[in-house]
């Protein structure tokens, strides 16, 4: 059977390493603007800067996902419809979001935007990510309390046709993503994981590299 190669996703927290990871061979990065991420203290992708970032790594092929996974406060929200004009005049693929009130908003705003589901959602189960789904999220980030074992049966509740659509759309922690949406069934992510594939399909000298940035 053959597995879907997983997007190999890094972290960049400034042009340098925007850079970096690209040229070792991201195929998407993920960043914080000045507002509505965690990390905003140590942003450095606001104003134009995103534009540009964005538009470097969509001549190189290279996805970017933004992080706007705070949980808001009233006033966060008066300014919500604003900074989502801005993410998408910059060019964003897809919004990283922790508060279902963000996630609605972004799905009125910017419908062409994708949503992936943080880490910080507490994901734990298949029943959550389902519903994280049939509410418009694109992709799932799953909680990094799970290991490998409870990923594994966490996905087998995924198996019957009717249950695919909807459960299928899941990335495991530490930024280890399939390309498509959909992914094969969990034994195949735990595979690649362990490496039980052959050594021509996932370079490990791109998969260390891409870890240090």
């Amino acid at each position: 059977m053959i597995y879907p190669l997983p997007e190999l996703l890094a972290p960049v927290g400034d042009e340098e390493r925007l850079r970096s990871a690209i040229e070792y061979g991201a195929d998407a990065v993920y960043l914080g603007a000045d507002k509505f991420g965690m990390r905003t203290a140590a942003a450095s992708f606001g104003g134009d800067a995103l534009k540009s970032a964005c538009d470097y790594a969509h001549t190189r092929g290279v996805k970017v996902y933004l992080t706007c996974n705070i949980l808001p406060r009233n006033k966060d929200i008066d300014d919500l419809p604003a900074f989502l004009e801005y993410v998408k005049d910059s060019g964003v693929d897809a919004l990283i979001v922790t508060d279902i009130g963000v996630m609605q908003a972004a799905k009125r705003i910017v419908p062409d935007i994708d949503i992936h589901i943080s880490t910080q959602a507490g994901i734990t189960n298949y029943a959550s990510a389902t519903a994280m789904y049939e509410m418009g999220a694109k992709r799932v980030v799953l909680a990094r309390e799970l290991s490998l074992d409870e990923i594994a049966s966490f996905t087998e509740q995924c198996a019957s046709p009717s249950a695919a659509d909807v459960c299928y759309p899941i990335i495991l922690p530490a930024g280890i993503q399939t390309r498509e949406t959909a992914l094969s069934p969990a034994d195949g992510i735990i595979r690649l994981l362990r490496r039980n594939v052959p050594a021509n399909t996932i370079p490990l000298s791109r998969i260390q590299q891409a870890h240090t940035l």
